[in-house]
C-alpha cells in the first residue's frame, strides 16, 4: 500500500528546514465563484471531528444528493481540497478527517473499521445528513473506499451511490499476515529517537515529484502523515482487517470504481470481479496526489456518475 519509489537523500537538518519551509507553500485550491467553502468541528464518539465543507453559493442551488468524502490512511481531508469546488456547484461536499488523522480527535484504542463508520454516522447526522434524512452519496479513497463500503452495505436505504478509489480486498491469510506485518513496523518506528524513518519517508515522497513539480506538491502529504504520531497504523490496521472481499459483492448500490496501473496483485485486480454493480475506470495516472493534480479529470468521471437518475 505504500510506494517504494527512491529519492536523493536528506538530513535530519534538511528535514526540518524542508518541512518549516513547505509548511506555508500549498497547492493552490481550486477556486469558484459558484462554490462556498469553509470548515468546521461536529461531534464525534471520540471528541471533535474536522470536516471540510463546499456549498452552492446561489440559493437554491443545493439540489442534489449530498456527498461525504473519505481519505486515506494516513491522510485528511486534504486531498480533497482540489475537487470539493468542482463537485458543489448544486450539492454539498462534505469531506472529514478520519478520527486520529488531520484535526480530528483520536479514538482512545485502536478502531476497527465499524468505529470508523460510526464516527462518520454520528458527524454526518449532526450536520442534518444521516439516516432518516435524505439518501447521499459517498466516496472514499483506500480506507476512505472501506469506510465506503461499509455505510453502503450496513446502510443501503442512506446511502445511494459509492465511488471507490483503489479499494483492496486482501485473502484472509494475507489479512492475518499484512496486519502483523504492519504492527511490527509501526512498533520499531517507536524505537527510532532520531526519526530516520521520517526522513526516509520525506525522501520517498519527494523522489516521486515529477519534472516541473514543486516539492509542495508533497508537504501537505507529508505533514498528514506525521501529524497521528505512532498511531498513524490504527487505520492501516483497520482497513487491512477488513474483510472487503465478503462486503463487495454486498453492495447493490450502483459503485463507480477507479483502477491504477501500478498495482497488479490480486487484492487490487479482485474488486473488479467482486464488484457486481460497478463502472470501472483505469487511471492511467497513480495515487492521493492524482486527487490534486488532476482534479477535473477525476472530476469527470465523478460528476456524470452522481448525476444519474
Amino acid at each position: 500500500m505504500k510506494s517504494d519509489a527512491k529519492s536523493p537523500g536528506l538530513s535530519r537538518r534538511g528535514l526540518m528546514a524542508a518541512a518549516s519551509a513547505l509548511a506555508v507553500a500549498q497547492p493552490a485550491r481550486a477556486q469558484s465563484p459558484d462554490v462556498v467553502l469553509r470548515r468546521q468541528y461536529v461531534g464525534g464518539p471520540f471528541g471533535q471531528m474536522h470536516v471540510r465543507i463546499a456549498k452552492p453559493a446561489a440559493a437554491g442551488a443545493d439540489i442534489k444528493p449530498a456527498l461525504a468524502c473519505f481519505h486515506y490512511t494516513p491522510g485528511s481531508s486534504r486531498m480533497y481540497e482540489q475537487i470539493m469546488p468542482l463537485l458543489a456547484t448544486d450539492r454539498t461536499v462534505m469531506a472529514f478527517d478520519t478520527p486520529g488523522y488531520g484535526a480530528s480527535n483520536p479514538p482512545p484504542r485502536v478502531p476497527d473499521m465499524g468505529d470508523y463508520v460510526s464516527a462518520m454516522t454520528t458527524a454526518l447526522t449532526a450536520m442534518g445528513h444521516g439516516p432518516g434524512a435524505k439518501p447521499i452519496d459517498v466516496m472514499g479513497h483506500l480506507t476512505g473506499s472501506l469506510i465506503s463500503t461499509e455505510l453502503a452495505v450496513t446502510q443501503p436505504k442512506w446511502i445511494r451511490r459509492a465511488v471507490l478509489s483503489r479499494s483492496p480486498a486482501f485473502s484472509a491469510t494475507k489479512r492475518k499476515s499484512y496486519v502483523a506485518e504492519m504492527v511490527a513496523l509501526a512498533e520499531g518506528r517507536k524505537t527510532d529517537m532520531k526519526g530516520q524513518y521520517l526522513i526516509d519517508r520525506l525522501n520517498r515522497g519527494l523522489g516521486q515529484l515529477r519534472p516541473g513539480e514543486g516539492p509542495e506538491l508533497y508537504m501537505g502529504a507529508f505533514i498528514d502523515s506525521v501529524t497521528p504520531g505512532h498511531r498513524w497504523v490504527d487505520g492501516e490496521v483497520a482497513a487491512i482487517s477488513y474483510p472487503a472481499e465478503d462486503k463487495f459483492p454486498l453492495i447493490k448500490q450502483p459503485v463507480l470504481l477507479f483502477t491504477y496501473p501500478d498495482v497488479t496483485a490480486d487484492e487490487w485486480t479482485r474488486p473488479t470481479r467482486l464488484l457486481k454493480t460497478a463502472t470501472v475506470v483505469h487511471l492511467a495516472d497513480a495515487g492521493p496526489w492524482l486527487w490534486q493534480q488532476q482534479a477535473a479529470l477525476i472530476a469527470s468521471h465523478v460528476r456524470p456518475f452522481l448525476d444519474r437518475a
